[in-house]
This record gives C-alpha cells, sequence and structure tokens, in this order.
C-alpha cells in the first residue's frame, strides 16, 4: 500500500465555491490533510479562490488569470504537485473516508496501470454511471450529429457508454476499463510523464478520454476500483452556460476524432460529422422553438427562456460554419 505521502489532490474549479467547500471539507475525513490539496481556479467570478484562501488556508490555490480550459488548469494543478499519485477532482465532487487510500493501493499493487477511478455516486449515494468504453466514430456521429434520428449507429454509441452491458459493479473487485468519467481519477505521475500530461487544446469535455486513449496507447491500463467512494453532483460549472457549449462540445468531439482515429477514418469522418452536425442544429432550431413558443403560451417563461438559450446556441452555430468547430486550435493540426 502506497503511504500517503505519496498522494496529492489537484481540484479543478469553475464558480462552484459552494461545491469546491463541501469537497474540501470532505478531504481531512477521508485521510488526507488540507496541505497536499492544490486548488486550480479557472477565473471564477464567484469567489472561489478567495473562499479557499480564507477557510482553507492549509490549501494551495493557484489562481489563473483567465479561463483556458479545465486540461490546462489540471496539468498547472499536477505541476505544482511532487507526489507519486495524483487525485484530481472536480470541483462538484466529495471524498468518502478511505477513497483516496483505496486508489494509492490499486495502484501500488498494480504498477501496469497508469490510473485508478473511484466508483461515483449521487448524493443518495446510487451508483452513477461513469465508465465507458473508447468511442468509435458511429458512437460520436450518434451523440452528436442529425445520423441520430437514424439510430443506425445507436448501438455504436450503446457500446461506448456500456449500457448494453452491466457495468461493474461494486463488490465485483478490481477491473480494467478503458475511459472511466474523468470527474474523479488518481493518476500515476510517471504515466502522466510519459504521455505529456493533458492535452491543452481540449476546452472542455473528452480531455479525459483523450488521456486514457493515450495511457492506453503507451500500455498503461486504468483500473475501475469499486470500494473508492466519491460523490459527484454532476455538471456544477457546465450546466452554467450549458447552452453556450453546444459548440465547444461539439469541437472537443471532433478534436477528440483528429487525434484518435487513424488518417484515412479521420478523413471520412470529418466531413460526415460536420454536414449532420449542422443539419441536427438546423432541425433543432425549428423545433426548440416551436417549444418554446408553447412553454410561453403555457405561462412557463423558465422553461420558455430555457429553450431560447437552446435556439440561440444552435443559430450561432449555423452562423459562425465550421470555423465554430476550430477549437482553441485547428483541429487539422489536432494529429
Amino acid at each position: 500500500m502506497a503511504a500517503d505521502a505519496e498522494i496529492a489532490v489537484v481540484v479543478v474549479a469553475w464558480n462552484t465555491r459552494e461545491e469546491a467547500a463541501a469537497l474540501l471539507r470532505s478531504i481531512p475525513a477521508s485521510g488526507l490533510p488540507l496541505s497536499r490539496v492544490v486548488v486550480a481556479d479557472n477565473a471564477s467570478a464567484d469567489g472561489t479562490a478567495a473562499m479557499v484562501r480564507a477557510e482553507f488556508p492549509a490549501a494551495q490555490v493557484l489562481a489563473l488569470a483567465q479561463n483556458t480550459g479545465y486540461a490546462f488548469a489540471a496539468n498547472r494543478g499536477i505541476e505544482a504537485t511532487t507526489a507519486d499519485f495524483v487525485l484530481l477532482l472536480n470541483g462538484d465532487t466529495k471524498l468518502t473516508p478511505g477513497a483516496p487510500a483505496a486508489l494509492a493501493r490499486a495502484l501500488a499493487l498494480h504498477p501496469a496501470f497508469g490510473a485508478a477511478a473511484p466508483r461515483l455516486v449521487d448524493a443518495s449515494g446510487a451508483t452513477r454511471p461513469s465508465v465507458r468504453r473508447f468511442p468509435s466514430a458511429r458512437a460520436l456521429l450518434h451523440q452528436f450529429t442529425a445520423w441520430r434520428y437514424l439510430r443506425l449507429f445507436r448501438p455504436a454509441f450503446e457500446t461506448y457508454k456500456m449500457r448494453n452491458g452491466p457495468p461493474p459493479a461494486p463488490g465485483a473487485g478490481l477491473v480494467s476499463v478503458e475511459a472511466p468519467l474523468g470527474a474523479a481519477v488518481m493518476l500515476r505521475r510517471r504515466a502522466l510523464a510519459d504521455i505529456g500530461g493533458f492535452c491543452e487544446e481540449f476546452f472542455l469535455y473528452f480531455e479525459d478520454v483523450d488521456l486514457f486513449r493515450r495511457l492506453w496507447d503507451r500500455g498503461w491500463r486504468t483500473l475501475f476500483v469499486p470500494e473508492a467512494v466519491v460523490e459527484h453532483l454532476g455538471g456544477a460549472s457546465s450546466r452554467q452556460a450549458k447552452a453556450a457549449l453546444y459548440a465547444p462540445t461539439a469541437a472537443s468531439a471532433l478534436l477528440y476524432a483528429a487525434r484518435a482515429f487513424p488518417a484515412w477514418k479521420w478523413a471520412l469522418f470529418r466531413p460526415a460529422f460536420v454536414v449532420a452536425l449542422f443539419l441536427r442544429a438546423a432541425v433543432e432550431v425549428v423545433g426548440e422553438r416551436l417549444a418554446e413558443v408553447k412553454y410561453r403560451l403555457r405561462g412557463d417563461l423558465r422553461r420558455a427562456r430555457r429553450k431560447a438559450e437552446r435556439v440561440a446556441a444552435r443559430l450561432a452555430l449555423l452562423r459562425a460554419g465550421p470555423r465554430a468547430l476550430a477549437g482553441k486550435r485547428n483541429i487539422h493540426r489536432g494529429r
């Protein structure tokens, strides 16, 4: 079993002041001191960084000047630590007693594994789906584009999300998995050094899938450790601008494909993805606008505003054209 001194914690936060406070309160009870914690704050506007400094002075705060994405913040936080094992957490998670030690023990006992993921639960303690396979081209086409309406690629999407088979169950022991949800994961520093950390071309989403894929390509595997339990609220940051993330999320999926697929597959995939993505956006503008009108007539202004935001996000994508999918850099250079 790894000693406590070999574990550091990196928290990536953006406008999750209350959730980050709850997480930091859970860390001492999990078996780690706050002096092992680095909070990488992505230019939060809600006082997250100030709260950490005032209420949890033992933790280190990296107050980034601007929000340049999850991957960038994660790398800066990891660079500020020296431990053999780094527990990377979203700002909307909470640790349970013994979870860090269970993850570190699994990695210490299995040196061929570069990462270990806990079982994620919601506030009621129910297990949340958190284990996935690497997405195929068909899975991404179903998830993001108009191909979804034909349902031709739904089986591939179900395989990616592992919905067509039972997930690793509590008590099943350690299981090798491909791409667990990156909301909470312990990473071996040597494995991170081997692949160069997170790819900072990703702004949000798919940076974790890309990381696990590159670990896999270098011979490192990922463990699912069901005895290690982490509570995950889910979407505390992204729901603040969910509609606005419509294009960036698609851009991240496209960047993942550019980096993961062989050249021949990428050459076929990109035009199929882009054309069908814009077709879906156009269809949804009509459908969401009709839904907005319906809710306004019913006097349900909250849902009407939500539909209006979704319409605006899709119109913005259509107006911007393919350049909206370029992400932080030109995805043609993603390979």
